[in-house]
């Protein structure tokens, strides 16, 4: 300072307050992010989304709770696309992680779903390689099933495959003998329980009505007509009027073919429909031999007229009914 000039206070002392902070610029001003293909979605709360783009089209690469997981999923799509990353480096990524990147072979779609993401990553959670053994998107169970003469028949929901593949294979022996039996899991493994499922000699029907399934609870509402079954409507003052649908599988559509008195009535309107479908086969209708006889032994008659039918051919609607 100047001789004679006073001094201002802390002249000559480092300042005590923080540097001001660096204007954020460009999409980081707008709440973005640092990362390229990194960005947060106003859908999904407090999510840090990450997608590229590949031939002119946004690829989706997942949500995240932090940015840096976005923008690693980003570099992982780019290292698999392009060959190098755009965010951080290669020395950031350990070895496993590049090695799983180059078994993609330059697809990304099958980086997505190793990832865990779309529609091939969710299908496959639903799917199992066991036979007759799915997942039900509804609840998450496993549901296993079983095709007797050319219908599905349900075995129940389990809550794991386990299971639900040693209900398959249980049914399988049953139905068709432990020799002739395609199951899943060696044969053998159901040893001890060979002679309770050989006791059922090869009668499926017994062997169901043991299980507790959805089918077998609902099994008031069935009928041994192929196509119909029974519907029941309340009515004022706890009366309850019963009649019968029919219906019929077309193009993987179920069509109603209304409701009858009675469930003869119901299984002759499903005959005279499935009459005029192309294609079609005698062994498809409830009464092959011709109009149905007199309603005294309607159910006895349906059973055998429905088994032989379904033992000559699937039909044209095997879950109907």
């Amino acid at each position: 300072p100047e001789a004679g000039a006073t001094p201002e206070p802390g002249a000559g002392l480092a300042s005590s307050s923080p540097p001001a902070a660096k204007k954020a610029k460009g999409k980081e001003a707008k709440g973005g992010s640092r990362f390229k293909g990194v960005y947060v979605d106003k859908a999904v709360a407090s999510k840090w989304k990450a997608s590229i783009r590949l031939e002119h089209k946004e690829v989706h690469l997942g949500y995240y709770e932090n940015e840096e997981d976005a923008a690693r999923a980003y570099d992982k799509a780019s290292i698999c696309a392009k060959g190098f990353p755009k965010n951080l480096t290669i020395a950031d990524y350990a070895e496993s992680e590049l090695a799983a990147v180059r078994a993609c072979e330059g697809d990304v779609e099958k980086l997505r779903a190793a990832m865990g993401i779309g529609r091939e990553a969710k299908n496959a959670s639903r799917s199992s390689k066991h036979r007759g053994v799915c997942v039900e998107k509804k609840t998450g169970k496993w549901r296993a099933e079983i095709q007797i003469n050319g219908r599905k028949e349900s075995l129940g929901y389990h809550s794991n495959e386990h299971d639900a593949v040693a209900a398959y294979d249980r049914a399988a022996i049953v139905a068709r003998g432990a020799l002739a039996a395609r199951t899943n899991r060696p044969v053998e493994e159901y040893e001890g329980e060979m002679a309770t499922l050989l006791a059922f000699e090869g009668s499926f029907e017994r062997y169901q009505a043991t299980l507790q399934t959805k089918a077998r609870r609902s099994n008031q509402y069935s009928s041994p007509f192929r196509g119909v079954r029974r519907h029941e409507h309340a009515q004022k003052r706890g009366a309850v009027s019963v009649k019968w649908r029919a219906e019929i599988t077309v193009e993987g559509k179920k069509k109603s073919l209304g409701y009858h008195a009675t469930e003869r009535e119901a299984a002759a309107a499903y005959d005279a429909f499935a009459r005029t479908l192309p294609g079609f086969n005698q062994a498809w209708l409830n009464f092959p031999a011709g109009a149905p006889g007199p309603a005294g032994n309607e159910r006895t008659e349906a059973a055998g007229a429905a088994s032989a039918a379904a033992a000559a051919a699937p039909g044209p609607d095997a879950d109907a009914g």
